[in-house]
């Protein structure tokens, strides 16, 4: 969790949404990991994830799943207000999580193995987000 707090900093990220339960917690050591992106990045636990991205779309807020079977994250429209959801290293973004969902993106992968990480992919995905966004 300190890792990927410290990610969305870098990122530019202005907050972190957390399922309520099943989820890291946010004690010393992700302190600690973060770096001190803990004191800036606002997290807030939520109780259902898929009720939270309705409510960011109401808002025009574009939702990205981040799974291994999206669109190459190079290639996606990511010119407009977007909240990303990285799932659990073992079971990825839950169906229901990805249906509701605007896009689903991926990293492209080289090698034998074919997943990053967790926080490895926030940093990829969400570098290259604010990159695209600043950018264009």
């Amino acid at each position: 969790m300190g890792a990927l707090l410290r990610c969305c900093e870098c990122a530019g990220v202005h907050g972190l949404i957390i399922p309520k339960r099943h989820t890291a917690t946010l004690g010393a050591t992700a302190a600690k990991a973060s770096a001190g992106a803990i004191s800036h990045v606002p997290v807030v636990k939520v109780s259902n994830i898929s009720a939270c991205i309705k409510d960011l779309k109401s808002r025009g807020v574009w939702c990205y799943a981040a799974e291994a079977d999206g669109q190459n994250i190079y290639e996606a429209p990511l010119d407009r207000a977007a909240a990303f959801v990285f799932g659990s290293e073992g079971d990825g973004v839950s169906r229901l999580v990805k249906e509701s969902c605007d896009y689903t993106v991926s990293i492209p992968m080289f090698g034998k193995i074919n997943s990053l990480n967790v926080s490895c992919a926030a940093a990829v995905v969400l570098s290259y987000a604010a990159y695209a966004r600043h950018a264009l």
